[in-house]
């Protein structure tokens, strides 16, 4: 399968990925999904981001006494993935990927059979080196489990030191179908990220995409327990969402600390915390191809917005809110028959 077009993708098992998620904003990418035999299936893309970073360079081009256009410095993704079904119970993937930016397209990336590490220390070691593995384990055709484990900054030599530059995600997961009610499925999941990944000594090189993380959608610094259930009544849906996440603080003076090895204790200078229940009811009409959703959502936000500047904490605010939403669907084909 190849693919060309400007869209958003998920890697993993999980209903959030800590790898490419479909959280941060589209952009443009080719690629290809390539199923050599029964047991592999190799994936690989070339992204185009969106740094945020203006270029004085170029942008001096494009001003005058009466205009003025702002371009932004180039950053890139290349990434690729392998799956490997061991046997009818266990998938392991494996995932890699590199950010690079201040060119529009590097020769070296786009050769989607090579790893990238090896790559990013040949060309300068300036680009920023993301790893990742995946397992799925069926317990039985109703059960399965997950984990998934993301590596920023690997330095091999470094691995057993007690100052490290590996720094990891976690992610687990639980999923049973027929929980309760028969069509149904029943999913808990925790999502955990270190105060130091995703973010680059280079900024230009950050795990981001129009200043949305590109895996984990709260960030770095983050946790979230998430629970889902889903139940079919026939064309009609019922979904039920519960996630409570805590999110740390993630500044550019923490990444230089990181990198020097001076990081904070998780959470030291406080957090935001985040609960968010929600219902959603998918409801077909009697008018063919049209549909209804109702949404009823309730969040809870403490300390949103905080920050720690001149080494004082100011204080967030707290937001509590229901909302109600109704949503008309109709979907429709044309057809075209041939005598």
């Amino acid at each position: 399968i190849i693919e060309l077009g400007k869209f958003n993708r998920h890697w993993g098992n999980g209903y959030r990925s800590l790898y490419i998620s479909d959280k941060a904003p589209s952009y443009p990418q080719i690629g290809f999904k390539y199923k050599v035999n029964q047991k592999l299936k190799y994936s690989y893309l070339h992204g185009f981001l969106n740094s945020n970073i203006p270029d004085s360079s170029r942008s001096s081009y494009y001003k005058n006494n009466f205009s003025r256009r702002s371009i932004s410095v180039p950053r890139n993704i290349a990434a690729h993935r392998i799956e490997w079904k061991l046997n009818d119970k266990i998938i392991f993937s494996f995932n890699e990927s590199v950010i690079y930016a201040t060119r529009s397209l590097d020769i070296y990336y786009l050769i989607p059979i090579l790893p990238f590490y090896p790559i990013e220390n040949y060309i300068g070691d300036t680009d920023n080196i993301q790893m990742g593995v995946d397992i799925l384990f069926r317990i039985n055709e109703l059960q399965k489990t997950y984990v998934s484990f993301f590596m920023d900054e690997l330095t091999p030599e470094w691995i057993f030191k007690s100052k490290n530059h590996n720094w990891f995600g976690w992610q687990f997961g639980y999923n049973i179908k027929d929980a309760i009610l028969k069509n149904s499925e029943f999913q808990i999941e925790y999502n955990w990220t270190d105060q130091r990944i995703y973010m680059h000594k280079y900024t230009i090189n950050d795990f981001y995409n129009h200043n949305h993380p590109i895996g984990f959608w709260a960030g770095p610094h983050a946790q979230e327990l998430l629970f889902n259930y889903i139940t079919y009544f026939g064309e009609r849906v019922f979904k039920f969402h519960f996630s409570k996440i805590k999110r740390g603080l993630n500044t550019k003076e923490m990444v230089k600390d990181n990198y020097q090895d001076m990081q904070l204790n998780r959470y030291e200078k406080g957090y935001e915390e985040r609960t968010l229940v929600s219902i959603n009811f998918k409801i077909p009409s009697k008018i063919k191809d049209l549909g209804y959703h109702i949404d009823l959502c309730y969040i809870n936000f403490k300390n949103v917005g905080f920050e720690f500047t001149n080494n004082q904490l100011i204080n967030g605010k707290d937001i509590e809110k229901v909302s109600i939403n109704f949503s008309l669907f109709y979907n429709f084909s044309i057809r075209k028959s041939y005598n």
